[in-house]
């Protein structure tokens, strides 16, 4: 399929679609990763930007992360000029859980409920994306992150979920985990999202 898209292509936006039966994130991950960083190389496509996450250096296996990590690694290694954007928890992410909030009056995070949890909007990743999709000027290699403008802990996403949820006040369930979307209290400086 690439060897049919790639022929005469500048650029290449790049996304692993889900899979629950693969039998772990990394082959996931890397089955396309190698497939996709050879093709790139074959058909000297010279920009890609691959949705990747939040978290970089993080020194402990994290599943999906180590995976999508590993995933910038082979994209990196094409020759082509590569941005892993680079995100936290996806605020559409919560609407999976608009049952529990509805009729537990909860939803679920691994993150403490007091601790700031970057989140972005998948419309500001698209934004980005597209940004840089059709201003080919840069070069190199980078992992940008890209975080939505809010600094809400899950504690205050109940609050703002409470008015417009029909639950008088959802509580935000935690997990004691640390994970690398639940510690930074601020965001990086590097890209905003547009809302």
């Amino acid at each position: 399929m690439l060897d049919q898209a790639l022929p005469g292509a500048e650029a290449l936006f790049w996304l692993v679609p889900p899979n629950s039966r693969a039998p772990s994130a990394q082959a996931h991950y890397l089955h396309f990763a190698r497939a996709g960083a050879a093709a790139i190389a074959r058909h000297d496509v010279g920009h890609v930007v691959g949705v990747s996450s939040a978290g970089h250096g993080w020194p402990a296996p994290a599943g999906v992360l180590s995976a999508a990590f590993a995933m910038d690694a082979e994209l990196g290694a094409s020759g082509a000029a590569y941005r892993a954007l680079s995100m936290p928890f996806y605020m559409e992410n919560l609407l999976r859980q608009l049952d529990a909030i509805r009729e537990q009056g909860a939803f679920y995070l691994t993150c403490a409920g007091d601790l700031p949890l970057a989140s972005i909007a998948t419309k500001d990743i698209a934004g980005t994306a597209a940004d840089l999709l059709t201003d080919l000027s840069w070069a190199g290699q980078e992992n940008l992150p890209v975080f939505g403008p809010d600094r809400l802990s899950p504690d205050g996403m109940a609050e703002v979920i409470s008015p417009n949820s029909g639950v008088r006040s959802p509580t935000a369930v935690w997990a004691s985990t640390t994970t690398p979307h639940c510690s930074a209290p601020k965001a990086p400086a590097a890209r905003r999202s547009r809302t």
